[in-house]
């Protein structure tokens, strides 16, 4: 059995994620809408804003359809959540009730809103729905038999940026520079070293590892105090977009035996390709790998709510897809592929048995 690579929700502090106290749905559901009202109205005015605040004045517990849990505001969860909203809320017509979008922290904060009743989907990494499925939540220690998949969104490829004067042409050239890997218990510095520990390379086969957090990469990298980053992103990035503009940063392709070993053995890994032509200079598809953005639900959640979403989304896909870059890629095929490591809920399986996708 191979080395597992650690999911960061496994180093969180102590006490990060504690227990709640046992309430009903409906207030759970209540507080939860409540609380992702505050958090849309932070953000900013607008429309969706006002609808929001009036849909959780009239009994939020059952004015809304279904709310998802995504990300902080802006970021591609929060983007790929809203553009499933925007899906459903659609095919349900003006006299339907609403699927709403819930900024969050992120996939962790997602699922333990999700136990708790306050959202009814949420947009998780494909590691943490493995994780939450097989080892369970931190706090819990179980796994979590109600979890239930729905279907797979955005590759998060592990992206190896390097300075275009590095002579660093394939994976192996890292060996003896300056490489970032990002700060102690983040999900880019977890990505880095799953990746390190899988080629066998150790600490001293670098010139030094740094540990500085995403966004500061460009600037780093175009100064030359580093040479090259280690970092999970969803394409387009506007990180990599920065890098390449500053200084004709490039992309080494991440490929070989031991990271096809890795996919084998950890099924929240799939192959992934970054596109050519997002980037200046960078023409040609860049092949790597990495998790996946999931959409996950639980098993008390009706059939026919998770049936009308997976039918708004497929029925109409190219429309979906159209909404935001990072979903332009998307196919069937991923969307309900091995990354799904949580079984299928029944309303979104009916569909797919109806388009003959599965048994």
């Amino acid at each position: 059995m191979p080395t597992r690579p650690v999911p960061w929700s496994q180093r969180l502090p102590c006490g990060a994620m504690r227990r709640p106290r046992k309430t009903s749905h409906r207030s759970r559901r209540a507080v939860g809408l409540a609380v992702m009202l505050a958090l849309v109205l932070a953000s900013g005015g607008g429309a969706a804003q006002a609808q929001a605040q009036a849909q959780a004045q009239e009994t939020p517990a059952r004015r809304v359809e279904a709310v998802i849990g995504t990300a902080p505001v802006g970021g591609t969860f929060y983007l790929a959540g809203g553009a499933v909203c925007t899906a459903f809320n659609r095919a349900q017509g003006a006299g339907g009730l609403p699927c709403l979008v819930a900024p969050s922290a992120g996939s962790a904060d997602n699922l333990a809103r999700l136990r708790r009743g306050e959202i009814d989907f949420a947009v998780v990494q494909s590691d943490w729905q493995y994780l939450a499925t097989h080892d369970g939540l931190p706090d819990d220690g179980r796994p979590w038999t109600q979890l239930r998949a729905v279907f797979a969104l955005q590759a998060q490829p592990v992206t190896v940026l390097v300075h275009p004067e590095a002579d660093i042409a394939a994976l192996d050239d890292l060996k003896g520079r300056r490489v970032n890997l990002g700060p102690p218990d983040s999900a880019m510095r977890v990505a880095a070293e799953g990746l390190i520990e899988a080629l066998g390379w150790r600490r001293r086969d670098f010139e030094g590892l740094g540990e500085l957090a995403a966004p500061d990469v460009p600037e780093a990298l175009c100064a030359r105090r580093i040479d090259a980053a280690i970092v999970p992103l969803s394409h387009p990035s506007r990180l990599v977009a920065d890098a390449v503009m500053r200084c004709g940063a490039r992309i080494v392709a991440v490929t070989g035996a031991k990271v096809r070993r890795l996919i084998a053995d950890w099924p929240f890994y799939a192959p992934a390709t970054i596109p050519g032509g997002l980037y200046p200079g960078i023409d040609q598809p860049v092949p790597s790998y990495g998790v996946r953005a999931t959409l996950v639900t639980t098993a008390t959640v009706p059939d026919a709510t998770v049936y009308r979403l997976v039918k708004a989304v497929f029925d109409d896909l190219d429309r979906f897809k159209a909404q935001h870059a990072v979903l332009g890629g998307l196919d069937v095929e991923d969307m309900i592929g091995p990354v799904n490591t949580a079984p299928f809920h029944d309303g979104a399986l009916r569909y797919y048995r109806e388009r003959g996708w599965q048994k």
